[in-house]
């Protein structure tokens, strides 16, 4: 969900860039460093992200891995019988 977040963001700095150009000829120098750190910032932070859900998913991957061996090594535990009727 955070990804979709950022790619709209990102939708939104481009198509700003191109109204801005439209209407009033070019975007000045300013505008145009401005866009191209908040450019830069999102890329990074995207980056980061990423490493992190990779992490993530290295983790649920080990953890599976885990509880599989377990359920494996350890014998199955069934549960009680019911009781009988009318006792």
């Amino acid at each position: 969900m955070l990804t979709y977040l950022i790619l709209a963001l990102l939708v939104g700095v481009v198509v700003r860039t191109m109204a801005t150009t439209r209407q009033g000829g070019a975007a000045s120098d300013k505008e145009l460093t401005e866009l191209r750190e908040r450019m830069l910032r999102l890329e990074q932070s995207l980056e980061t992200m990423t490493a992190d859900m990779e992490r993530v998913s290295e983790g649920q991957r080990f953890l599976t891995a885990l509880l599989e061996e377990r359920a494996r090594t350890q014998p199955v535990i069934k549960p009680p019988p019911p009781p009988p009727p009318g006792g």
